[in-house]
């Protein structure tokens, strides 16, 4: 694909990787085109760019922790998402830090209703949870539903944390606590690596925006 692209009138290549390319070990980047893959993993040939999928999850897993929450259910997007790929690391890593064994991860398929039909199955198979991190803001509000459907209450029975800040244009009264991304920053670093001002072209780097925790009305202090 790149070569393909070095035979345009092109001043910069941009590679958006949302799952792992096979030929991604070995890529080699053509000289004097500046290139960056969007993309969570690094590259030792290429600047890689990406908003910070693992932090995120630190981010959430902390504020459950500070609720008091340790039984902490996680609801995934499609296993080969690399943005799922270090979200799921980041909730297990978090919890194995705080030496808790990590619950089986549900998978979903990033839509409201995957996160509706994750939702419904704790609630009637696993009582223990006290809250539940969901991989994106769209299933996370498909499982704040089941719960409510299954009669139990959002969040003083089950605290339920979401990813991208996404539902504000589209949910009434958005209660989700989730994590914003800057993505207006993500896309001016890409560029301004692809295609560098003149001199200022430097080393590859591994760039990983840092999310901001939005607290809403979906995550409370653990009853007792």
């Amino acid at each position: 694909a790149t070569r393909r692209m070095a035979a345009l009138p092109v001043d910069g290549i941009i590679i958006g990787m949302s799952r792992m390319a096979p030929d991604f070990e070995t890529f080699d980047p053509l000289p004097g085109i500046g290139t960056v893959i969007v993309t969570m993993y690094a590259h030792p040939r290429v600047t890689t760019v990406d908003s910070d999928h693992y932090g995120c999850s630190l981010l959430l897993m902390d504020h459950l922790f500070e609720l008091g929450h340790e039984q902490i259910r996680y609801i995934g997007g499609p296993s080969f998402s690399v943005d799922e790929q270090f979200r799921r690391a980041g909730w297990r890593d978090a919890l194995e830090r705080k030496h808790i064994e990590p619950a089986e991860p549900l998978e979903g398929d990033w839509s409201a209703n995957s996160g509706y039909e994750a939702g419904r199955y704790l609630a009637e198979h696993d009582r223990t949870m006290t809250a539940i991190y969901a991989a994106n803001d769209q299933m996370a509000n498909g499982a704040i539903a089941a719960l409510r459907d299954s009669g139990l209450r959002v969040p003083e029975d089950v605290s339920v944390v979401g990813v991208d800040d996404s539902l504000d244009d589209f949910v009434a009264h958005n209660e989700l606590t989730t994590v914003r991304f800057d993505l207006h920053q993500r896309g001016r670093e890409v560029f301004e690596h692809a295609v560098p001002e003149a001199g200022t072209a430097g080393k590859t780097v591994a760039i990983r925006i840092p999310g901001q925790l939005i607290i809403r009305h979906s995550t409370a202090i653990l009853r007792a």
